[in-house]
């Protein structure tokens, strides 16, 4: 099967609009974030960015088994067109009150165990119910986002990122001036960041309901039932992304952990480029048949692939300059794990385009299967290479999880498709001279309305 049969004009011009904004927004959003990441690391040092490393992968665990996929389910039918936007939120609304409050006593629950995490990192009361307001928190922060992107609010999203993207660094900087504690101030940054872009997507998505919320059980009963069999792929992942953290915690100490977050925040800041597209992708995929997909899809995973590897390809040859730079001398000991998981960004960036064809093929179930799979394999992984290698360990556990994943989600897209791999993922000079057409055709229509205007 070819793939450079002839794309959507309509998706590929829709996805070029909203990717150039999402990339704007990105690259404002890499300023600040290095910026407050910077900031932060140097100011807690090594075995103190471990430990906001470590209190801000909590609350993440905790959503991520909990949520029961409601919002994946919400998502499904409103990129579908399934439900009335109006009974969506509403059971959006009843769900956050209702399991929002359940897994806030969850984690309190668990916070009075007798365990190494509560003895050793959660250090005053203080400290604790910032955590607990974090969870439903995060779990408000990540339904409101994922009901913007279904509804194709990519640009104000994009605007909301970027205008309380320098709110972490204002509040970091302000607190720890008046305070001298830089750990809380970055707590307190994180907060006010995830409930501003809540609060105002919220009212956003109200204002595109069009009217009173109302709550709809048979559209509760459809949106568990998507999400439930897609939610295992994101309490696995969440374990593959964040289950690492507390084992080098475990095992090599909170200054093995800090230069392990020095280089996942590097890594996670490479990943932006590619969630900038993959955003918009989602929603346009789930609209389109089958055969406006199957061309659709590879053309887009080709240039993410390329692209990508180039960057990584940079990235692994002034990785040293580059740590020395935003976190000086003391950080060294994070470039080997920042080179490691380079193999494995470059498979996750291509994971959500994957990921994608297969949710609109209505297998969510086959994505869960296989994040059980890799999950399986990172816990086995970590048991044997962090005791030994630490950070290091780590890092290439992550790494051939991540590449495990993406592989044998395009090896059953493959299948279903008759693709083969090199038309997948090689980019071809057709492909070159498609994107080249489209561009040119944008660039002289822009020309032709700014000629047209008075």
């Amino acid at each position: 099967m070819k793939t450079d049969a002839p794309h959507s004009t309509s998706a590929l011009k829709s996805l070029g609009e909203y990717a150039l904004s999402s990339l704007a927004a990105t690259a404002a959003q890499f300023v600040l974030r290095m910026a407050r990441n910077v900031i932060l690391t140097r100011l807690l040092g090594p075995a103190g960015r471990g430990l906001y490393g470590l209190l801000s992968t909590l609350p993440g665990f905790i959503v991520s088994f909990g949520n029961l996929g409601f919002g994946l389910g919400c998502y499904y039918l409103v990129a579908k067109r399934k439900r009335d936007l109006r009974e969506i939120l509403g059971n959006t609304l009843l769900y956050l009150v209702v399991l929002g409050s359940v897994l806030t006593v969850v984690g309190y629950v668990a916070l009075q165990v007798s365990t190494p995490i509560r003895q050793d990192f959660i250090g005053g009361n203080h400290l604790t119910l910032l955590l607990l307001v974090s969870i439903p928190l995060l779990l408000a922060y990540n339904t409101v986002s994922d009901l913007l992107s279904a509804l194709k609010e990519i640009h104000f999203a994009n605007v909301l990122k970027v205008t309380f993207a320098i709110f972490p660094v204002v509040v970091l900087l302000l607190f720890w001036w008046v305070t001298g504690d830089a750990l809380m101030a970055a707590i307190w940054a994180w907060l006010g960041t995830n409930a501003g872009i809540t609060l105002f997507g919220m009212f956003r998505i109200y204002r595109r309901a069009g009217g009173t919320p109302r709550v709809s059980y048979p559209a509760l009963r459809d949106a568990f039932s998507f999400g439930l069999r897609g939610n295992v792929n994101t309490w696995a992942n969440a374990v593959v992304r964040r289950i690492d953290v507390l084992f080098v915690a475990h095992y090599a100490g909170m200054e093995a952990v800090g230069f392990y977050a020095a280089s996942v925040s590097i890594a996670e800041i490479i990943l932006t480029l590619p969630d900038a597209v993959a955003g918009p992708f989602l929603p346009l995929r789930l609209e389109m048949d089958e055969k406006e997909g199957r061309h659709f899809s590879p053309f887009v995973i080709k240039y993410i692939l390329a692209i990508m590897s180039l960057i990584c390809l940079v990235i692994a040859l002034t990785g040293k300059w580059l740590v020395l730079l935003l976190y000086g001398s003391s950080f060294l000991p994070a470039l080997f794990p920042l080179l490691c998981l380079l193999p494995g960004i470059v498979g996750l960036s291509l994971y959500q385009f994957v990921k994608a064809d297969l949710y609109h093929m209505d297998r969510p179930g086959l994505i869960s299967w296989v994040s059980v799979l890799a999950m399986v394999c990172n816990l086995a992984l970590n048991f044997i290479l962090i005791p030994r290698y630490g950070a290091v360990g780590a890092a290439i556990s992550s790494s051939v999880c991540y590449l495990l994943s993406t592989a044998l989600l395009l090896f059953f897209v493959l299948r279903h498709t008759g693709m083969s791999w090199s038309q997948a993922l090689i980019l071809r000079k057709d492909d070159v001279r498609l994107l080249a057409h489209h561009f040119r055709l944008w660039y002289l229509k822009r020309g032709a309305g700014r000629n047209q205007t008075p």
